[in-house]
């Protein structure tokens, strides 16, 4: 700007006739000014390790006069399910899983419901090692059945029964020459979808350098009497109200058969720790909330 300037009139508001400029409208100092330093003081970072590299964020960037960046690449997790029992089964999992890994901003491929043979299934799991940093397979996860037995093969496997309730049964492994990780969850929608807010996403966050890998705890007022069992974490899932600006948290469904239906109206995870306590109604209770 000129010495002596500081405000700028907008095109709109003004007219030019001849030598003579009238302006329709009053000026104040400031007004259509952009101060140095107001988009971006100097010392106060911009981005920080972790944070997703974005469209907005790049402008950012580029304001500052910074056209690389280390960045790290979105993770590649391959999806699928394996319904050994039943191949007519409508693949639930596979569809759930990949939308919400999406939703984290991994890349996703979802190979869908595999059946036929061991060695054909260790094929379609080998094949898929080239693209992914993460393979997620849901399917029954008893020792002796199809899935369990070629993971097994495969790699170094462990297969645990694990203090959470839906979920319980979760595997881990590491397979091929590159040891990817390899991880097994239900084949029940609910319990597959719990396993993965407990267990795959954290490796997911991890992978993307985010700074916080798990799930935030938000206190909620209980909407309804909610009871867990000693030495189990259960999960309950529940809806979020506003009431006289507090959350009140709604159990959804029933707890001994949590339906696919009540998992698409919840929008929190309630969590009752292994304690087993009984949260009565108005009582507050911790809850992971929901935004895939």
């Amino acid at each position: 700007m000129p010495a002596g300037a500081d405000a700028v009139i907008a095109e709109s508001d003004a007219e030019l006739n001849g030598t003579t400029l009238s302006v329709t409208r009053p000026v104040k100092s400031g007004d259509h000014v952009r101060w140095t330093g107001s988009e971006a003081r100097a010392g106060v970072p911009i981005m920080r390790s972790g944070q997703r590299l974005d469209a907005r964020s790049s402008a950012l960037l580029a304001l500052a006069g910074i056209d690389r960046v280390l960045a790290r690449p979105r993770p590649r997790v391959v999806v699928l399910s394996v319904a050994a029992d039943d191949p007519q089964r409508a693949d639930v999992e596979s569809p759930l899983l990949a939308a919400a890994i999406k939703a984290e901003g991994a890349q996703v491929w979802r190979v869908g419901n595999a059946n036929g043979t061991d060695r054909e299934l260790q094929d379609l799991i080998s094949d898929q090692l080239i693209r992914a940093d993460i393979v997620v397979v849901s399917g029954e996860l008893s020792e002796s059945t199809q899935l369990c037995r070629v993971v097994a093969s495969m790699g170094l496997t462990d297969l645990a029964d694990v203090a959470l309730e839906p979920g319980g049964r979760i595997g881990f492994a590491v397979v091929g020459e590159d040891e990817i990780p390899l991880v097994l969850l239900p084949d029940e929608p609910v319990a597959s979808y719990i396993g993965y807010q407990f267990f795959v996403r954290p490796l997911i966050r991890k992978l993307m350098g985010a700074p916080v890998v798990t799930q935030a705890t938000v206190n909620c007022l209980a909407g309804g009497e909610l009871r867990g069992r000693e030495g189990v974490v259960t999960v309950r899932l529940g809806a979020v109200r506003e009431q006289q600006g507090e959350k009140v948290v709604v159990p959804l469904g029933n707890p001994e058969h949590p339906r696919l239906s009540d998992l698409v109206s919840a929008d929190a995870l309630v969590v009752l720790d292994e304690k087993g306590p009984t949260v009565s109604l108005g009582e507050r209770v911790g809850c992971w909330l929901l935004d895939d």
